[in-house]
């Protein structure tokens, strides 16, 4: 009884107190103040609940931030541009943007596009990976990572010109090097857009971006500084472990920001236009991440 009692306190301290109430916000005081505080707290987040970004694991940051990846491609031909698309809620503000006559990438989506012939399915996440390929979504790829192996994309030549006939198709990204933000599988960390977009930054000359939010709710040029900062305390949906977003959201933040300077990628999501009054929010990101 009394040995029940302690499990459940204990739990109740790391998993609600230090997890959902204190942790959160005290990452966000270090981002403002001084963000390399952030990876001296991820000792001990690290330590209780798995989730951090310690400071051995920070990465060198490149001028160009695909070089920050290991990427293999094979079976793809060379395209000028592609779409991508996730499914943040502002893709239907930019839906009459989208021209489905390019190649067009859906990240993590549930339902096949029947209208849309040009339309191919991606994911980094095995688990989605094998609900999908239950609802025979298809053409559907894999992307490796980690542990993944991409050799078991449900292709067929002749489904897109995207595809080289009579060559197995493998799309693989991974850090350079061993670094890892989060302990476990590198799209657990980075999530199935980032590594869709540096994956396919190969083959695409220009890359349009819709539905990037990460579950922002709004435009960022309508939010204040502390809304900003307050977004990453809040939960993402039903999960639980909001500690573990925070520091999922930094990463993606990270990568929005540094793609939104770079000419080749057209992000038009709830992180388009963002201004220089939150730079200094986002010039923090770099410094919990890179070396």
């Amino acid at each position: 009884m009394i040995k029940k009692a302690i499990a459940s306190l204990y739990n109740f301290l790391i998993h609600t107190v230090f997890d959902r109430w204190i942790s959160p916000y005290v990452i966000i005081f270090f981002i403002h103040f001084f963000p390399s505080g952030v990876n001296l707290y991820s000792v001990l987040t690290v330590f209780y609940s798995g989730s951090g970004i310690l400071k051995k694991h920070k990465i060198k940051k490149k001028s160009n931030v695909i070089d920050e990846f290991d990427i293999y491609v094979s079976g793809f031909n060379d395209i000028k541009e592609i779409n991508i698309i996730m499914r943040g809620k502002s893709t239907d503000f930019f839906s009459n943007d989208i021209d489905y006559n390019l190649p067009t990438f859906c990240v993590n989506f549930n339902k096949i596009d029947k209208i849309n012939p040009n339309v191919i399915y991606i994911t980094a996440d095995n688990g989605y990976y094998q609900r999908m390929m239950d609802k025979i979504i298809s053409p559907l790829i894999l992307i490796g990572n980690g542990n993944i192996k991409s050799d078991s994309c449900n292709l067929d030549s002749s489904d897109s010109a995207v595809f080289k006939k009579n060559q197995s198709c493998l799309l693989t990204v991974n850090y350079s090097g061993y670094r890892f933000y989060i302990p476990g599988a590198l799209n657990k960390s980075t999530g199935s857009g980032v590594l869709t977009i540096i994956g396919l930054s190969k083959i695409a000359e220009k890359i349009n971006i819709y539905g990037w939010d990460f579950y922002m709710d709004d435009f960022v040029y309508k939010k204040s500084y502390i809304d900003l900062l307050l977004y990453f305390t809040k939960p993402i949906g039903s999960r639980k472990s909001i500690l573990g977003y925070t520091f999922y959201k930094i990463i993606n933040c990270n990568y929005i920001y540094r793609m939104s300077t770079d000419n080749r990628f057209h992000i038009k999501s709830f992180f388009s236009n963002l201004e220089e009054k939150h730079k200094k929010l986002f010039d923090g990101m770099g410094k919990i991440i890179y070396k």
